[in-house]
């Protein structure tokens, strides 16, 4: 089957981010209470457990569009995926849509298992964010600078 290296490649890539992404939050649920945290790297960043019943940095509050986006998210994925068009868009852009894929899940993971997202990553003068978000971010970042490339010719645009 053609580009099912490509397919595995995003899945494993969408497979690490969940993981790590669900690791990292099972960690901060277990050893810091609600709202506690500490300073790491010399206060630079702090680790603060913040639970966040918004999507990516706090937008929009307790409604149900965090959850309508993030299967939204992985709907597209899959179709994209099937069809080959994530593929035919050069490897970046690849890999930045694997990023979003497995941002997203690991959002959707904390809404169905806890109410909200675990969020722990706390520079202070930014929302308090969690390495999916992270993820979300990059990929977005990957997905724009494939775009702006250009380069959507498939394999030979890498």
């Amino acid at each position: 089957m053609p580009g099912a290296s490509s397919g595995l490649r995003s899945g494993l890539v969408a497979a690490a981010v969940v993981t790590i992404d669900q690791m990292t939050k099972v960690i901060v649920e277990t050893s810091i209470p609600d709202g506690g945290g500490f300073a790491v790297l010399g206060g630079a960043v702090y680790i603060t457990h913040v639970r966040n019943p918004g999507s990516a940095f706090g937008i929009f509050g307790t409604s149900g569009v965090p959850v309508l986006v993030s299967v939204l998210v992985v709907a597209w994925w899959l179709a994209a995926t099937l069809s080959g068009k994530v593929r035919s868009h050069g490897r970046a852009f690849e890999t930045g849509v694997a990023l979003v894929l497995g941002g997203a899940v690991g959002n959707l993971i904390d809404r169905v298992r806890v109410g909200c997202v675990i969020d722990f990553i706390d520079f202070r003068f930014w929302p308090v964010f969690n390495l999916a978000d992270a993820a979300i971010t990059a990929g977005a970042v990957l997905v724009l600078y494939a775009m702006v490339r250009g380069k959507t010719g498939g394999r030979s645009s890498e």
